[in-house]
């Protein structure tokens, strides 16, 4: 019972980038009300993306919550990331400009941390002179909604990967699966 009142209460968005057809870029996103259950029209994206990596964080100063979205485009451009945060009076929600990425990347994985405070953008397709399959994981982090950055981690996949379902798993269960046999 007590995760009906968790899940009512957490937003479910949703980036339109394919439903008309492959490589067509928009500015369309949608919000699920859970009361309704039905999917609203949301605010329109500052610029067209594509295949965008996307998560919900909290930022560290006073908790609020931000929606970030990063992709770059199929020509290569771009690299933006948007992040959707309520206005000064909190009565509206409206995007503004992140970081650019640190790599013009589209189709790659948004993971949120166990507790809110970094979304995690794993792998995903490059374009430089040809495409390239990304084996980098970067973290983002927020102190406000308009302070956040990018670092690259250390760790990285063992082969490139893009549009992969990536899932953070507990400790104790990754342990149980990457044990050394």
């Amino acid at each position: 019972m007590g995760n009906q009142s968790f899940v009512k209460k957490t937003p479910l968005f949703h980036l339109n980038y394919c439903s008309q057809g492959a490589k067509k870029q928009n500015t369309n996103t949608y919000i699920y009300d859970w009361i309704t259950e039905k999917w609203n029209d949301g605010p329109p994206l500052l610029a067209e993306t594509a295949y965008g990596a996307c998560g919900g964080i909290l930022e560290q100063q006073d908790r609020s919550y931000l929606i970030v979205v990063a992709s770059g485009n199929y020509n290569g451009e771009g690299g933006a990331t948007q992040i959707l945060a309520a206005n000064a009076e909190k009565s509206a929600w409206q995007w503004t400009w992140g970081p650019d990425m640190p790599e013009r990347t589209w189709s790659a994985h948004g993971v949120v941390s166990f507790d809110s405070r970094h979304l995690f953008f794993v792998g995903g397709l490059r374009f430089d002179t040809d495409v390239q399959v990304q084996d980098t994981i970067y973290r983002f982090s927020c102190l406000d909604s308009v302070s956040c950055e990018y670092s690259l981690l250390a760790t990285r996949l063992n082969n490139g990967r893009y549009g992969a379902v990536v899932m953070l798993l507990p400790d104790s269960l990754a342990e149980t699966f990457c044990s050394e046999q």
